[in-house]
């Protein structure tokens, strides 16, 4: 189903969709095609095309999936603003913030110690390949510390769990 369908579909349908993703929820039981992606890999502007290092793997998910991600994404970080769970530094990933808010917090910290004569020490780190080495256990269980229970742990575990994929390379699979 493409977003263009479902931005599209009338009052009944998206009641529809919404009966079924508030069972989906409940239940913790996706459908097999949720778990399923196609990795299409797109070559990063001005690298080698030669080096598998240089593209950049996309995932194509189910756009329903997509949309009740979104979903309960939203959710989560409504809860985790509302009561401060997230520290104030992080910039990333946050409404109203980005990490251009940590360039100009350094360039301000640069400025006061240029006029002060004084020195600024910054460490920054790239976190290479975060996405793929990220600990499923260690989300749950910083959820559970976070006092979350019920249906949201169990979405992110299924959601988590038992993904499939298989990369595209041209027309072959």
């Amino acid at each position: 189903m493409h977003y263009k369908l479902l931005t599209n579909l009338p009052e009944s349908s998206l009641t529809l969709l919404l009966t079924v993703f508030n069972s989906i929820w409940e239940s913790g039981i996706f459908p097999p095609s949720w778990r399923k992606a196609t990795i299409v890999a797109i070559p990063k502007p001005g690298k080698d095309s030669s080096d598998p290092n240089n593209y950049r793997p996309i995932a194509l998910t189910s756009c329903l999936c997509k949309t009740m991600e979104r979903m309960v994404n939203n959710r989560l970080m409504w809860i985790l603003e509302s009561k401060g769970l997230l520290a104030s530094e992080q910039c990333g990933f946050r409404k109203n913030r980005s990490t251009a808010d940590h360039l100009v917090r350094f360039d301000s910290y640069i400025r006061n110690a240029f006029a002060k004569k004084e020195h600024v020490l910054a460490i920054f780190f790239d976190l290479e390949k975060a996405y793929d080495t990220t600990w499923k256990h260690g989300i749950l269980s910083d959820l559970y510390d976070l006092d979350f229970r019920g249906h949201l742990p169990t979405f992110i575990d299924g959601f988590l769990s038992h993904r499939l994929f298989q990369v595209r390379a041209g027309s072959t699979l």
